[in-house]
């Protein structure tokens, strides 16, 4: 396009000096025809004629000027080479900001999903510890609650595993893909961490139900324990009270045996004091009546 506008305008400018040159002749005659008719008044015909054709001379250069004009415009709108160059220097400088403009929003994208992942995760690591919490009040009361809410949480880990298992399969995907981004890794890594952290929270709490499971069932045992032995001790101390009221008993019968005994003794003594006293009293009342 500029070889072309520069053509045309080199032959509009030939044109354009041949009738400059044209037009100088004529002027200079038209002003020699003038003076000659001011001292000769004859020559005013070809003085007209003369007039017509500088005139139309005038018109032709006057259009080829309009032309020179116009395409000197559109040759200065067509760029040189020490433009372009410097076009292309501007649009590759240009390319480079769009570039690192475009790096930085993908960066605050990437960093903006990262974090609503975080955030996401996080509430539902809360909700999961506040149903824990919950249910777990609850599957305290019996044993039936209590497997239904190990199985619960069976179910939680085994969804969670699924989820890690998925999150590693894609961060591998990720790492073989030529394309992977680092904030994608990032967001990976914290998942996974996320994903951890809530699998030893939740081994923990199975840790900390069994650790109270085994310390009611030790309490249990240890307050039957004290029952079987209040109940022993108490048992043993009525037998004990029995055998010493029933020992009681018979020293006092005993004692009272003792007593009859004495008084059996003091009173069969007595007989035989009385009876000795008779005999005796006889056996003097036969020599008596003897004599």
């Amino acid at each position: 396009m500029r070889r072309i506008c520069t053509i045309e305008f080199e032959s509009l400018w030939v044109g354009s000096a041949r009738l400059r040159r044209a037009v100088g002749p004529a002027n200079r005659l038209q002003e020699s025809v003038d003076g000659r008719a001011r001292s000769d008044p004859d020559t005013e015909r070809e003085v007209l004629k003369q007039t017509v054709v500088v005139d139309g001379l005038r018109t032709q250069v006057a259009a080829v000027s309009r032309q020179v004009a116009l395409l000197e415009r559109q040759l200065d709108d067509v760029p040189s080479r020490a433009e372009i160059a410097q076009y292309q220097k501007r649009f590759v400088e240009l390319y480079n900001q769009v570039n690192s403009t475009h790096k930085e929003a993908k960066e605050h994208y990437a960093t903006n999903n990262l974090l609503s992942d975080t955030l996401r995760y996080l509430e539902n690591e809360l909700a999961l510890l506040n149903s824990v919490s919950e249910n777990y009040a609850a599957a305290r009361g019996s044993a039936q609650g209590r497997a239904d809410f190990l199985q619960q949480l069976d179910a939680i880990v085994f969804n969670v595993r699924s989820n890690q298992n998925k999150v590693t399969s894609m961060g591998a995907d990720d790492h073989c893909s030529p394309g992977a981004h680092k904030p994608q890794f990032i967001i990976i890594i914290i998942i996974i961490i996320i994903i951890i952290i809530i699998i030893i929270i939740i081994i923990i709490i199975i840790i900390i139900i069994i650790i109270i499971i085994i310390i009611i069932i030790i309490i249990i045992i240890i307050i039957i324990i004290i029952i079987i032995i209040i109940e022993v001790t108490s048992i043993v101390l009525v037998k004990k009270q029995a055998e010493k009221r029933t020992l009681d008993a018979l020293m006092a019968e005993l004692d009272q045996l003792r007593a009859l005994s004495r008084t059996y003794q003091t009173v069969l003594k007595q007989f035989r004091d009385e009876c000795a006293l008779n005999e005796t009293l006889t056996s003097a009342g036969g020599d008596g009546l003897t004599q």
